[in-house]
């Protein structure tokens, strides 16, 4: 998933239900191709580190947010928000 010739920017991470457990980490990425700088965003859903009632990493899901555009790189730590609602920003 990561690509060659990258390197991560800092990583946040996130207790979504507020139960003390990290439920999520965002981290950038980026990775020189074809001359150029780019960037991704990437998010680990974690689930929560309590292997006793959740599985390990194994099963953790991580996906590609966002990609900026060629010639952007992500170079710092995301900033991360909720809305009234918990949906993750």
């Amino acid at each position: 998933m990561v690509e060659d010739r990258a390197f991560m920017a800092g990583a946040a991470s996130m207790d979504i239900n507020l139960d003390y457990q990290v439920n999520a980490v965002y981290i950038g990425e980026s990775y020189e191709s074809g001359g150029n700088w780019n960037g991704k965003m990437y998010r680990l859903f974690v689930d929560t580190p309590d292997a006793a009632v959740y599985p390990g990493p194994g099963s953790w899901n991580a996906s590609v947010l966002a990609s900026v555009k060629t010639g952007q790189s992500i170079t710092a730590a995301p900033a991360i928000a909720a809305d009234f609602s918990g949906t993750p920003w």
